[in-house]
C-alpha cells in the first residue's frame, strides 16, 4: 500500500492508515500536538479532509514536503478546514505547492526518515501536516482523500435531493450526501484511471474541473439506491455525468512532478462515453 497515514501521539507512532483510507469505517484522532504524516505513490497537491469532532486547540498549520533527506515547507497554502482561526476545524480541502527551487523526493526506506524509524515502508513520497497544539486536541478525522464536489454545487443541478426526508431514508440522522460526494469522486479517479487519463489519483490537481462529473455521478449514485420509481432518473445523471466527462480540461499533473506547468493545464482529453 502506498498511502499510509500516521500521527505522533506523545512520541507513540500510531498508524491510522486503515481508519482514514475508508470512511465508512471507524474514525481516528489526532491530538495535533505534534505531526500527520502522509505517503503517496506520486506527489500531489491537495487532500480533502473529512473532520468527525473539529480540533478545539490554537496552533499554526504547517505543511512540509519530504525533500534531500529533510522537511522542506510547501508554499502558497489553502486551508479550507479552518473555523474560528482553528485549522482542522471542519471537513474541507488543504492545498499547496512546492517550493518552486526544491520539490518532491521519493525515500526508498522509512528507515532514513527519523520520525518514521521504526517502520518499513518502501518507494513513496513523504509530507506532513503540523498545527503545534499546546495541549491535546478533541480532533477525530473520518478520512483523508478526495472529494469533488459539496452539497450545494449538488443541489444547483438537483434541488430535489435538497429534501430532508430523502436522506433519512439512506440513513437515520443524515444531513448530508458526504458519503455519496466520497464514493463519487472515488468513481471519478477510478474512470480517469481506466481510461489512461492518470496513473494514481495524486496527479488529479485542479479538483474544481470535476465539480460537474461529481455532481452527477453523485446523483446516479442517490437515485440508485431510491429504487425503481428513479430509474429515469438515475439514467438521465449517468448520461450526464458521461457527457461531462468529455472533452474535458482536467489539469492532472502528467509529469508526476508535483507541480503543473501551463501545458499541463491545457490538454484535451476526447473522452468515448460509454
Amino acid at each position: 500500500m502506498f498511502e499510509r497515514f500516521f500521527v505522533n501521539d506523545d512520541g507513540t507512532l500510531l498508524d491510522r492508515t486503515i481508519e482514514w483510507s475508508n470512511p465508512y469505517t471507524s474514525t481516528g484522532a489526532w491530538d495535533c500536538k505534534s505531526y500527520l504524516y502522509v505517503s503517496s505513490y506520486l506527489p500531489f497537491d491537495h487532500k480533502y479532509i473529512d473532520i468527525t469532532t473539529a480540533n478545539d486547540q490554537a496552533g499554526t498549520l504547517t505543511v512540509e514536503i519530504w525533500y534531500n533527506s529533510q522537511w522542506v515547507d510547501a508554499v502558497d497554502i489553502l486551508d479550507d478546514t479552518k473555523s474560528s482561526g482553528k485549522s482542522f476545524a471542519k471537513s474541507g480541502i488543504i492545498s499547496f505547492h512546492p517550493d518552486k527551487l526544491k520539490g518532491w523526493d521519493i525515500e526508498d526506506d522509512t528507515d532514513n526518515i527519523t520520525e518514521l524509524s521504526t517502520k518499513s515502508i518502501y518507494n513513496v513520497y513523504w509530507m506532513r501536516f503540523g498545527i503545534g497544539a499546546s495541549s491535546d486536541s478533541a480532533c477525530v478525522i473520518n478520512h483523508i482523500g478526495h472529494k469533488f464536489c459539496d452539497d450545494y454545487e449538488l443541489y444547483a443541478y438537483y434541488p430535489m435531493l435538497n429534501n430532508s426526508a430523502i436522506k433519512t431514508q439512506f440513513k437515520a440522522g443524515k444531513t448530508d450526501w458526504v458519503d455519496q460526494q466520497i464514493s463519487a469522486s472515488k468513481n471519478i479517479i477510478n474512470d480517469l484511471i481506466n481510461r489512461n487519463v492518470i496513473k494514481s489519483k495524486d496527479q488529479i490537481f485542479n479538483s474544481k474541473n470535476l465539480v460537474a462529473p461529481c455532481v452527477h455521478k453523485t446523483a446516479e449514485l442517490i437515485f440508485a439506491g431510491m429504487g425503481s420509481a428513479f430509474r429515469d432518473d438515475k439514467a438521465e445523471a449517468k448520461r450526464s455525468y458521461d457527457e461531462s466527462m468529455i472533452g474535458s480540461v482536467f489539469n492532472v499533473d502528467v509529469t508526476q512532478d508535483g507541480t503543473q506547468d501551463r501545458i499541463e493545464c491545457n490538454i484535451d482529453y476526447t473522452m468515448m462515453s460509454r
